[in-house]
C-alpha cells in the first residue's frame, strides 16, 4: 500500500523528512533528540532515515516535543500549529 503526500522506502515504511528538518531548525544532534524523547540514537538515526517504520505512539511524542501538529510530521498540511490537545502527556 502506498501513503499518500508520504516518501516510502519500500511499501512498508513511510519516510517523515520534517523530523530532520525540525531538528536542524533547532540545533540538535539526533542523540539529543532521542535522549530528550525516549529512544536510543541508533533508533531515532534510523526513524529519521526511513530505514525502520516509526510507531504512531512515537509520532505523537515528537509533535507534542516539537510543539507541531502530527498532520505536519507527516506532510498532510504546512500548517505547523498542533490542534487543541486534550492530554499533556504523550
Amino acid at each position: 500500500m502506498a501513503y499518500p503526500n508520504v516518501k516510502n522506502c519500500g511499501e512498508t515504511c513511510p519516510f517523515y523528512p520534517r523530523i530532520g528538518e525540525l531538528r536542524w531548525e533547532r540545533h540538535l544532534s539526533c542523540a539529543e533528540v532521542a535522549r530528550r524523547t525516549g529512544v536510543s540514537p541508533h533508533t531515532y538515526r534510523n526513524y529519521e532515515l526511513g530505514r525502520v517504520p516509526i510507531r504512531a505512539k512515537f509520532v505523537i511524542r515528537l509533535a507534542y516535543f516539537y510543539n507541531v501538529s502530527i498532520d505536519y510530521i507527516v506532510e498532510l498540511t504546512d500548517q505547523r500549529e498542533p490542534h487543541q490537545r486534550k492530554k499533556q502527556d504523550a
